[in-house]
């Protein structure tokens, strides 16, 4: 059941994939890791209160799982809780002191960065004793980068980033020619000529408001402002069109390349992504009208 709810997951069917792995746990409820990905999945099909009620259940059989520490903080920051999101890298970096992950995550939840914050002391104490290498390394290295830079403290700052770069081109298999390639598709595949005659396909409905933009570009105080009005609730950094998107492109066969898929998708398709998505959405709070 665990691999079967996996494989589903990784082919975008979460529905089912949930459902496999609650299987699963009901003939065995002890197995932690089951849960753990169970909870994932909750999170990957956008059911962020199951993500965190499932996340619970492990962190009480297992409280020194820091991937469910440092994924319920995620979630928790994904629904705009940043203090919950805090205290739950900040519990990670309780289990495993060395987990870089769980000290990026945590620096960043940071509004201002303070000289004797003690989250920031404790990451520079744990850099003189992790190994010179490695992924969590990285993760720390980038992390105390960012906390130098907004000190104003550049040289240092330049160094945690050289280091940290330094890691990630020794374990990385990036390619700029292929980055080149993939920008050169998504280029010609949404270009006025494809997009144009599918302006009026899809589904109409006025739920869901769209906020989009960079990381760090303001989005995150922009959906906070825009679901202060009584109609609106907060969504959240959702995955949910690209869940309705893959389930959709997934019937083809062979499955195209996204960006191929794109240039062929018929008006159908347009509606069977909007249905999708609508279907995917949470069910609305008391009062609300939108997300």
């Amino acid at each position: 059941y665990h691999l079967m709810g996996l494989i589903k997951k990784k082919q975008g069917y979460f529905k089912e994939a949930i459902k496999i792995m609650e299987q699963g746990l009901e003939i065995d409820p002890t197995a932690v890791e089951s849960r753990y990905n169970l909870a994932n999945t909750f999170w990957s099909a956008g059911r962020l209160d199951d993500a965190i009620a499932t996340y619970d259940d492990v962190l009480k059989a297992q409280p020194d799982h820091v991937n469910a520490w440092l994924n319920k903080g995620r979630t928790y920051h994904q629904m705009g809780r940043t203090d919950d999101a805090a205290e739950c890298f900040r519990k990670g970096t309780e289990a495993n002191p060395q987990s870089g992950r769980c000290w990026e995550n945590l620096l960043a939840t940071k509004d201002k960065i303070d000289n004797d914050d003690p989250d920031i002391e404790g990451a520079f104490r744990v850099l003189k004793n992790m190994p010179p290498f490695g992924y969590e390394m990285q993760c720390l290295q980038f992390a105390l980068g960012r906390v130098r830079w907004r000190q104003g403290r550049m040289e240092e700052a330049l160094a945690h980033y050289m280091t940290a770069n330094k890691i990630f081109k020794q374990t990385s298999r990036f390619s700029v020619n292929d980055d080149l390639v993939k920008l050169q598709r998504i280029t010609q595949s949404f270009d006025t000529a494809t997009l144009a005659p599918h302006m009026d396909s899809g589904v109409q409905s006025p739920r869901p408001i769209f906020v989009m933009g960079i990381p760090r570009s303001g989005t995150t105080l922009v959906e906070q402002i825009i679901s202060s009005h009584p109609l609106v609730m907060m969504g959240g950094e959702r995955r949910d069109l690209e869940q309705a998107i893959t389930t959709v492109k997934r019937r083809r066969r062979p499955e195209p390349l996204y960006t191929d898929w794109v240039k062929k998708i018929t008006p159908s398709e347009c509606v069977d992504v909007g249905m999708a998505y609508l279907g995917l959405l949470p069910a609305e709070e008391k009062g609300t009208e939108c997300i």
